[in-house]
C-alpha cells in the first residue's frame, strides 16, 4: 500500500523509477472560490477533470427534504508514487468568464469538464510564473 496525494491505494507491483499512476484528487471548494493550492507528487500533470458529489452539512429539522448534493471538481493527475511533493496553484473557471493573472504570472490550460444538463463547462488552468 502506498499514498499519492493523501489517497491510499494498493499495488501488487513494485514501485520503480518507471512507475506512473493517475491519482484522483478531489477538490473541496468554498462558495465563490475559484483558485486552489494543492500539493501533488511529481510530475503532477492534470490529465482530466470530472466531478464528485459532496453532501453539504446542514443543520435543521429531520422532517426537511433530502439535502441536494453539490458537484465538486475531481482532478485526474499523472504522478509517480514516490515522486517529490510539489506545490501547484489551479484556477477553476466556467466558460466565458475572463481572468487576468497578476503581473509576473500566466495561466496554462489543463483540462475541461462538461457539466450535466446543459449547465456549461468548467475549465482547469494552472497558474505559473511567466517566463522572463
Amino acid at each position: 500500500m502506498t499514498d499519492i496525494n493523501g489517497i491510499q491505494f494498493v499495488t501488487s507491483r513494485p514501485v520503480t523509477s518507471q512507475c506512473v499512476t493517475i491519482a484522483e484528487v478531489p477538490i473541496d471548494l468554498e462558495r465563490d472560490q475559484d483558485i486552489v493550492e494543492i500539493k501533488l507528487r511529481a510530475p503532477g500533470i492534470v490529465r482530466a477533470v470530472g466531478f464528485w458529489a459532496k453532501k453539504p452539512s446542514v443543520l435543521g429539522a429531520t422532517s426537511m427534504r433530502a439535502v441536494e448534493l453539490v458537484l465538486m471538481p475531481l482532478l485526474f493527475v499523472e504522478c509517480h508514487p514516490a515522486g517529490e511533493m510539489q506545490e501547484h496553484v489551479f484556477l477553476l473557471l466556467p466558460s466565458n468568464n475572463p481572468f487576468v493573472p497578476r503581473e509576473g504570472f500566466s495561466i496554462r490550460y489543463c483540462a475541461t469538464a462538461i457539466l450535466e444538463r446543459g449547465a456549461g463547462a468548467m475549465h482547469v488552468f494552472e497558474i505559473v510564473r511567466a517566463p522572463v
